[in-house]
């Protein structure tokens, strides 16, 4: 089915953003913000700035939003679950497992509007509303203000919340 770009920012997509702001700063549990915290790029090197707190956050609650409004955005990132169980059992705390994950994922999802087979695009993998739609919140939230990269950051977080949820179905507790 096609759809039309602007009939999608116009609803789903507006919706989605205000349904957002009305939820940060938001008050995640202790593990999720220290996961959030970590951040996208956590060398601390010169030229390698924390990520925007407020887009690693809004990506968090974007998640949490598309499984409020969105019947199928309820199932967790298939293999996400075996993933971080991977990562915890060798050794690591969740909110490492989570950042190191929810980093290597981000780090490779396209900057652009990708097409739903693209191989690096985990957006399109999540169910839900899909990639197109989160690229467009993405975008809003980062004020379309040509930074492109910010798109990453919002991943970031929407990614840890999906470990989140990778949790929660894994082992039926939802608190990391």
């Amino acid at each position: 089915m096609s759809v039309r770009s602007e009939l999608v920012k116009e609803t789903i997509v507006q919706r989605i953003c205000e349904r957002i702001a009305a939820q940060l700063p938001g008050d995640p549990p202790a593990a999720v913000a220290g996961a959030l915290d970590q951040g996208l790029r956590p060398d601390g090197q010169p030229g390698s700035p924390a990520p925007a707190a407020t887009l690693a956050r809004a990506g968090y609650y974007a998640r949490v939003v598309e499984t409020e409004l969105f019947d199928a955005a309820r199932s967790p990132l298939p293999g996400l679950a075996a993933d971080l169980r991977a990562h915890v059992q060798q050794g690591s705390a969740w909110a490492d497992a989570a950042a190191e994950l929810a980093r290597e994922l981000a780090s490779r999802e396209p900057l652009e509007r990708s097409d739903p087979g693209h191989a690096d695009a985990v957006s399109w993998r999540v169910p839900g509303p899909g990639g197109h739609v989160r690229h467009y919140v993405a975008r809003r939230l980062a004020g379309n203000s040509g930074a492109a990269a910010l798109k990453r950051d919002f991943m970031y977080g929407f990614l840890i919340r999906c470990c989140e949820e990778a949790l929660k179905a894994d082992s039926g507790s939802g608190r990391p």
